[in-house]
């Protein structure tokens, strides 16, 4: 039987996404209650565990998100306080290396940077 509640290792979805939930599972808060979606919860480099929610867990989850997007927290990459920070990678790092929490603009200069580096290797001579 699969775990509904960890990964088998790596992953390279980040915590929030929404997984595969199979059909009757219940809810890990109200065992009485039709579980509605399966939510990546803590992810590491060794993998993630996953929450099973009814449809008030989600709708509480979901305020808890949004409530802490407009909080001040430190980017782990410009170590400033901003709002807005979400989990992500460093592409040199690997798909499933370590998640940090970035502001939008160092997100938006990674993706600018990223794009740069794919202009310059797309010159016509690799592919």
């Amino acid at each position: 039987m699969e775990n509904l509640h960890c990964s088998r290792g790596p992953v390279s979805s980040l915590p929030g996404s929404s997984h595969e939930l199979p059909e009757g599972t219940k809810c890990d808060t109200h065992e009485d209650r039709l579980a509605v979606k399966r939510i990546q919860g803590e992810t590491d480099s060794f993998g993630c565990e996953y929450v099973c929610m009814c449809q008030e867990c989600l709708d509480e989850y979901r305020a808890y998100v949004k409530a802490e997007l407009e909080q001040e927290h430190q980017c782990d990459w410009c170590k400033q306080r901003k709002k807005g920070l979400l989990p992500r990678r460093d592409p040199d790092e690997g798909q499933a290396g370590p998640l940090y929490q970035v502001c939008p603009e160092c997100v938006t200069k990674d993706i600018e940077r990223s794009a740069a580096e794919v202009d310059y290797y797309d010159d016509g001579y690799f592919f």
